[in-house]
């Protein structure tokens, strides 16, 4: 069992380094899988890039235990709430693939 989870830990650790193709406004991108550390977009909820940030904004949460803390923010997303509604959140692309490029 724990040699089972030491592979599973080392598969997303490489997953969380591997460097996705750069992202574009517009494109779709969703969780690459098992990197979700967000209530959202929900597991497989496409988004759309509204802008990548050249600097990226360090998360202020003061708690070193918090799974936030220091965590670079470099990707503004779009997307839908449970009402419809269009909503902007910032995210670590490293969490992020792309489903579909938009062709400029």
């Amino acid at each position: 069992m724990a040699e089972n989870m030491e592979l599973i830990l080392e598969k997303k650790f490489a997953d969380f380094l591997h460097k996705s193709e750069p992202f574009g406004v517009g494109d779709k991108v969703r969780w690459k899988k098992g990197l979700k550390n967000r209530k959202y977009p929900k597991e497989g909820q496409t988004c759309l890039v509204v802008e990548v940030l050249e600097t990226p904004i360090i998360q202020d949460t003061k708690d070193s235990g918090s799974p936030y803390f220091r965590e670079p923010l470099d990707l503004i997303l779009a997307l839908l709430s449970d009402e419809g509604e269009l909503m902007l959140y910032h995210y670590d692309k490293r969490r992020f693939e792309v489903v579909e490029k938009v062709r400029h």
